[in-house]
């Protein structure tokens, strides 16, 4: 058994892993991808409006959009009505609402950030042979983790090299394409004739930027 450890500087990110070489079927033990350069954007505005009808109040609405390079978008609305109850005291209501998308970065990355309510567990890789040829067999188990079902698109397999560049991908079908609270799905996933060069094993679900990317 031989285990390698590579690490990558290159770029907007830092990325290490570790692999177990056993024979035909290398295994990754760990996996990190860490972006180096985020750069952040945001405005606000404030409005305050003094009224008299139907109480002597002051009314204030704040505003603040936020997006940043990681393609994350974000939304922070605040208000309040401040009434003058006396002189010395005053009574408002207090309303805040916030809204942002996920953190695309590490969906392109395909690091597990849970953002689909879903966690990949038990994965397995191992190779068995069919009429004399090498076939490299990926199995494991979807794990729901969220309160309500959530949707399964295709998941797509890439094969990496010993400099972490994709030389090979794939896409799979799930049997099961909604997944309950708490429920568990499996997947089984075959490639005859792995590259020799293959070192690591990517999974992930596939997304829109695979179809911008001529993916199938």
């Amino acid at each position: 058994m031989t285990t390698r450890i590579g690490v990558d500087l290159g770029g907007t990110k830092i990325e290490a892993v570790v692999v177990n070489i056993a024979g035909d079927a290398p295994t990754v033990l760990a996996k990190k991808r860490v972006p180096t350069e985020r750069d952040r954007y945001s405005v606000g505005f404030r409005l305050a409006k003094r009224l008299t009808v139907p109480w002597n109040a002051t009314l204030r609405l704040e505003e603040r959009l936020y997006a940043d390079t990681w393609n994350m978008f974000a939304s922070s609305t605040d208000a309040r009505y401040m009434v003058d109850a006396s002189r010395f005291i005053r009574l408002w209501p207090h309303f805040r609402f916030h809204v942002q998308n996920g953190a695309s970065f590490y969906k392109l990355a395909g690091l597990d950030v849970n953002l689909r309510g879903v966690s990949f567990k038990d994965v397995k890789v191992s190779t068995e042979t069919v009429e004399g040829k090498p076939v490299l067999v990926i199995e494991g188990v979807i794990v729901g983790e969220t309160r309500k079902p959530v949707e399964l698109p295709r998941l797509r397999f890439s094969v990496r090299d010993a400099q972490g560049s994709e030389i090979y991908a794939w896409n799979t079908v799930l049997d099961q394409t909604t997944l309950q609270p708490g429920e568990r799905a499996l997947f089984k996933s075959r490639l005859a004739s792995p590259p020799a060069e293959g070192k690591s094993i990517d999974i992930r679900f596939f997304n829109k930027q695979d179809v911008a990317g001529g993916s199938i």
